[in-house]
């Protein structure tokens, strides 16, 4: 999916862009407004989670075209745990066209859920594909009823 095109704008541009986006999607998806969190993708986008294997009927964890998600998002704004998904932060890592950010297992706090997630964004700054990579202790609890790091 990297159909990127020239862009001649500044890198400082395209930074603030990418981080409006970033910081619109956390305040959406933390206030559970499914219908702001979606018009961030673009209508062709992707996203590529466990949790749409764990909380669709799916046998996939993967979803195409925005309106696709919001059974994904739905579920989640229900669930609303930090288990799912911890304080979002803005120490991510970008390339101009994709950014990276970790949410890591061990912290000042204790232990909890770890995974790492990646947007690449199409040329109006638009999420065009969403992956979350969980790391170990994460895919544990997918055989279990639980979905924290230690419910298995």
């Amino acid at each position: 999916m990297n159909q990127f095109r020239h862009r001649t704008i500044s890198t400082e541009t395209v930074h603030d862009e990418m981080r409006r986006v970033y910081r619109a999607w956390d305040a959406a998806i933390s206030a559970g407004q499914i219908d702001a969190l979606v018009q961030l993708y673009a209508l062709d986008a992707e996203i590529e989670s466990p949790l749409i294997y764990q909380f669709t009927a799916g046998k996939a964890g993967v979803l195409r075209g925005r309106e696709a998600f919001r059974p994904l998002y739905a579920e989640v704004a229900r669930r609303r745990s930090d288990i799912i998904r911890p304080q979002h932060h803005d120490n991510y890592l970008t390339d101009g066209h994709r950014i990276v950010w970790e949410y890591p297992r061990i912290m000042p706090t204790g232990e909890r859920s770890e995974f790492v997630e990646s947007w690449d964004f199409n040329d109006r700054y638009e999420i065009q594909c969403h992956r979350v990579y969980w790391g170990w202790s994460r895919v544990a609890a997918l055989t279990s009823d639980g979905i924290g790091p230690n419910s298995g």
